[in-house]
């Protein structure tokens, strides 16, 4: 009787699997991939978001007929109806379009996640903005984006500050690619150091977000995320702006893209030159912007060594001069006022991510560094107020991330450790100026984003960060919650705890000009660190059409500072 049972068992196998089947597919535009589209079958709430390659797998889907929705930035959105199981692969197209709320961000919770459904909100300032605005760099871009103030707070040298929730630059945690490499020093002129051209958009999240990304992010984080290559494709431009009929601003890019037939290989190079003239608004010989100077350069590679695994590495260089004050036919200390700065810097990162337990599980770790080496010049009446500045930044840990159903919900947990450390010398002889300091940061952070139902999203995360500046320990929470109570609405709440260490370096600390003589503001040693409370809320409605969107966005917060 053995044979017979054996038979039966083996069909009860194949009945078994026939159950449930996949949704694979390819999502292409003009020929070519688009990454990140996301792929939704909205009857069994089911999802999954494209691969940098296009590609995008639905797994243990019932037979049936189902409409597939699939959505990314840039798009329209498209529908099709599908058939489970499928015969073949899907290849769907989008048409382009400028107009999408539906953008998969990163930097609200630090896995991809659909704008709308995300418990944070997240604002886009996408390249085709920063195109149709003319913006030559990312501090011209940044005006456009609701809720920032970029400010322009030095007369003589133009240093800027992003001023977010009321709250002074210094509480704005600055990102470039999802990593803290904006020292102290480079975020003082690092706004108009980066080209907007290398710029594939900006994701601002105002309120805390110290558990996630460590000190400093307690008036909101602003994440520069630079072009990927996608395609083979080269370009050049160049802008050419008069300020007020009188002062030449010219912007040179140019960059190109080679990606290998199989997907698997990319690379990407682009440089970039500006110039501008120094420009006196009243007429009294000194300028109220200074002269420019700017080269950029960087190269970015995209490797996927197997089906699971992606490699990418990067690394770019700045160089900048700049000249304010009057007389710049002479050397800056023979000037009556004059403010100079030369900077040279290098930033270069390795992220690596390992997926398993087919996309269920991913392993990401990472390494990034900035180096910074300024000659500087801040002085009155022929002084010697010449310095020199070097600043080393490095960044570096590791992050799992766990998808699972939990109590009929889709749960990502993630888990993580991150080290930043920064080690900065800024000294000025004549004025027995000197700023000598060295921060180390390490944490561990855990955090739950719990998709409850289709209209309830519960995010929660914990942050422990220990500071080599500050004798204790601080823990750092968050939480939030999104509610969906129609299709384009979402009412958001939150809260968020915050801190940030001492720092040395910083705008508050800047040199400047005052009553005639040049001011210094000097660092207590005693100083102690700072702590935030931050609530917020937030009403979106966003509709789309084929040819616009239009909707609103009504938010509030609160912020307390704690000495």
């Amino acid at each position: 009787m053995r044979p017979p049972l054996t038979l039966i068992f083996a069909l009860f196998i194949c009945y078994t699997n026939a159950q449930t089947g996949s949704i694979t597919g390819l999502v292409v535009s003009q020929g070519e991939a688009v990454p990140y589209a996301y792929c939704v079958l909205e009857e069994m709430e089911q999802e999954a978001i494209a691969d940098e390659h296009g590609h995008f797998m639905i797994k243990d889907v019932k037979p049936g007929s189902y409409q597939l929705y699939i959505t990314s930035l840039g798009y329209l959105p498209e529908q099709v109806q599908v058939e489970v199981p499928l015969k073949e692969a899907l290849e769907i197209e989008l048409q382009p379009s400028p107009f999408n709320a539906s953008t998969v961000v990163v930097t609200g919770t630090r896995t991809g996640k659909r704008r709308t459904e995300s418990a944070v909100v997240v604002n886009v300032l996408n390249r085709e903005t920063l195109e149709a605005t003319g913006s030559g760099t990312l501090a011209d871009g940044l005006c456009f984006q609701p809720g920032l103030r970029v400010e322009t707070d030095c007369q003589t040298c133009n240093y800027t500050q992003v001023r977010m929730n009321g709250l002074g630059g210094a509480y704005t945690q600055l990102l470039i690619d999802n990593r803290p490499v904006f020292s102290s020093l480079m975020s003082l002129y690092g706004l108009e150091q980066i080209p907007a051209s290398q710029i594939e958009r900006v994701e601002v999240v105002r309120g805390g977000g110290s558990v996630l990304y460590g000190a400093n992010a307690i008036a909101g984080t602003v994440n520069i995320l630079t072009r990927m290559p996608t395609r083979n494709e080269w370009s050049a431009s160049q802008k050419l702006s008069l300020i007020n009929g009188e002062a030449f601003d010219r912007v040179l890019d140019a960059q190109a893209a080679i990606v290998a037939e199989d997907k698997k290989s990319a690379l990407s190079l682009f440089a970039a030159n500006r110039g501008r003239q120094s420009w006196d608004a009243n007429g009294d010989g000194f300028s109220e912007l200074p002269s420019l100077r700017n080269n950029s350069f960087g190269v970015k590679l995209h490797l996927m060594p197997s089906e699971n695994q992606e490699l990418k590495l990067t690394g770019w260089s700045i160089y900048e001069y700049r000249r304010g004050g009057n007389k710049e036919d002479l050397p800056a200390h023979e000037a009556d006022q004059s403010e100079e700065r030369t900077h040279n810097i290098l930033v270069g990162s390795v992220d690596h991510r390992l997926t398993f337990a087919e996309g269920k599980s991913s392993l990401n770790s990472w390494l990034a560094v900035q180096h910074t080496k300024r000659q500087h010049y801040t002085g009155i009446d022929h002084s010697d107020g010449w310095g020199d500045t070097r600043s080393y930044v490095l960044s570096a840990g590791i992050q799992w991330d766990q998808r699972f159903e939990m109590l009929g919900g889709h749960q990502v947990l993630t888990l993580g450790f991150d080290h930043q450390s920064e080690d900065t010398r800024d000294e000025i002889p004549a004025y027995n100026y000197l700023i000598d300091q060295t921060t180390h940061l390490n944490a561990l952070f855990v955090q739950s984003d719990w998709q409850i139902n289709k209209k309830l999203t519960l995010l929660s995360g914990l942050r422990l960060n220990r500071h080599n500046l500050m004798d204790k320990p601080v823990i750092t929470p968050r939480i939030s919650a999104l509610h969906r109570p129609a299709k384009n609405l979402q009412v958001r709440v939150g809260y968020a705890r915050g801190f940030k260490a001492p720092q040395a370096f910083e705008t508050d600390l800047h040199i400047a000009f005052s009553g005639g003589g040049v001011a210094l503001t000097a660092f207590d040693s005693e100083l102690q660190h700072e702590s935030s409370s931050s609530w917020t809320g937030s009403v979106d409605y966003d509709r789309p059409s084929t040819h616009s969107i239009w909707g609103f966005t009504l938010a509030g917060f609160h912020t307390r500072l704690e000495n």
